[in-house]
């Protein structure tokens, strides 16, 4: 289930339902965001590890 798809189950009119949706929105962007970093970081140690090994060969 997508988090929009969430969102719109949620039903809206009560101050309290506009404040969730709000909470869920927030909470959806820092987890991508989190996940994004993640990503990224992982990515990078992967290109650090093969200029180490490509360096390796070269001092052999």
């Amino acid at each position: 289930m997508k988090l929009t798809d969430l969102i719109k189950t949620i039903p809206s009119g009560s101050p309290v339902a506009e404040i969730l949706k709000i909470a869920l929105l927030i909470a959806g962007t820092v987890f991508v965001d989190m996940i994004s970093d993640v990503v990224k970081d992982s990515l990078n140690a992967k290109e650090y590890t093969k200029i180490i090994d490509v360096l390796d060969k070269e001092a052999e």
